[in-house]
């Protein structure tokens, strides 16, 4: 749907209206109304939601440690020397960045920080807007010296500002990000990531998937399941 509501909307009755036995779906980013998915819930419509889900309606879920990974993630940032540690995010309506922004600020109490310097969500897609505000922040008076992305996308542009305000990675920023992206091995320097197990997520949930398809009893945990992501150090953290 390119994260677009409206799509996303009309898809989901195209697809109601076919020949689909059952749905898989991860919400986009702009939808704040989900009266069309429990529309779907309350169908005899078998349904999973997985990665991006609305927690109110009661279908089988499939997600990774979204809080708890990102409690590791800002920990090591803090550990490693860092005292303002910023939060960037792409939607504070998404499930995924209630659950990362939660386990960032457990993390921030743990040391002793009540407070976050720099909290911020990004509303755009448009990257151009996304470095204007990156740029606001890394060249004003309270510059972070760590940021925990939630979006890689925003990585990239923390990677081009720096580069553009010859801020150095890790030495003056130290960045870590949510990302599967193969490539970041490969960035100067290259970017600590955590890796969401994207292939279980839809091998369990498309299991599931066939389960209500089939009309099998699903056990208690496939109700909720949770399935870990994994850190992976590299420079960007100074490690």
């Amino acid at each position: 749907t390119h994260e677009d509501y409206e799509k996303e909307k009309s898809v989901l009755h195209l697809q109601r209206s076919g020949r689909v036995d059952g749905l898989m779906i991860s919400v986009a980013d702009s939808t704040r109304n989900v009266e069309h998915l429990r529309e779907v819930a309350a169908s005899e419509m078998p349904m999973v939601l997985f990665d991006r889900v609305c927690e109110e309606l009661d279908v089988p879920k499939v997600t990774t440690d979204d809080e708890e990974v990102s409690f590791k993630g800002t920990d090591q940032l803090l550990k490693s020397g860092c005292r303002k540690v910023a939060f960037f995010s792409m939607s504070e309506h998404l499930s995924i960045s209630t659950r990362r922004k939660r386990g960032y600020l457990r993390a921030l109490k743990k040391h002793g920080i009540h407070e976050p310097d720099i909290l911020m969500d990004f509303s755009s897609s448009d990257d151009v807007e996304n470095r204007r505000q990156i740029r606001n922040v890394l060249s004003g008076g309270n510059r972070p010296d760590g940021v925990f992305v939630a979006v890689e996308r925003l990585a990239i542009n923390i990677y081009e500002v720096c580069h553009e305000l010859q801020i150095r990675i890790p030495e003056d920023l130290k960045v870590i990000s949510f990302s599967n992206l193969s490539a970041c091995g490969l960035f100067n320097p290259p970017l600590t990531t955590i890796f969401q197990p994207a292939f279980e997520i839809g091998k369990e949930g498309a299991e599931i998937l066939f389960k209500l398809i089939g009309k099998k009893k699903l056990l208690p945990q496939e109700k909720e399941l949770q399935i870990p992501s994994v850190i992976e150090m590299r420079s960007s953290t100074g490690i």
